[in-house]
């Protein structure tokens, strides 16, 4: 794995455990935010599955532009 995607992967997999912290944070206020950390898990899970496919998938290459 060349060095720049091992950041790329790298990168995914640290924002995906990031929305993870702040969903425990908002499940344990005294009045959690529920609907807002299940997003996060989700938004978690997204990121995760990217940086898993960048990881597995030969060739796959990030976009640098969005096609309409």
């Amino acid at each position: 794995m060349t060095e720049a995607k091992q950041e790329l992967v790298q990168n995914w997999l640290t924002k995906a455990q990031q929305d993870l912290a702040v969903a425990r944070k908002l499940s344990r206020e005294p009045d959690p935010y529920l609907g807002a950390a299940i997003f996060c898990c989700q938004q978690a899970a997204e990121k995760a599955v990217k940086g898993s496919l960048f990881f597995t998938i030969k060739g796959l290459k990030r976009p640098t532009t969005l096609k309409r």
